[in-house]
């Protein structure tokens, strides 16, 4: 029921939440993520998820948003920051 989808909901926003506001400034995070949005906005009209390669993609999507925006930022030789 409803506490089985809380829980579910926890892992994924405890990922997004950690990434903080720098991981959301990487365009490919912020393109990727809503990829990932169009997925679950297209689950709520149909059942796409019952699909291993809808379910794999957007797994894999999710995942490598979620590393590139922990990843630490760049810096070029001089110290500053590379956007």
């Amino acid at each position: 029921g409803w506490v089985g989808f809380a829980l579910l909901l926890i892992p994924p926003i405890k990922l997004l939440r950690a990434m903080g506001r720098e991981g959301w400034r990487d365009p490919f995070v912020r393109w990727t993520l809503f990829g990932c949005g169009l997925i679950l906005v297209y689950a709520a009209m149909d059942f796409p998820l019952q699909n291993p390669a809808v379910l794999a993609l957007f797994a894999v999507l999710f995942a490598t948003a979620v590393k590139v925006g922990l990843l630490p930022p760049e810096e070029d030789s001089e110290g500053t920051r590379i956007s």
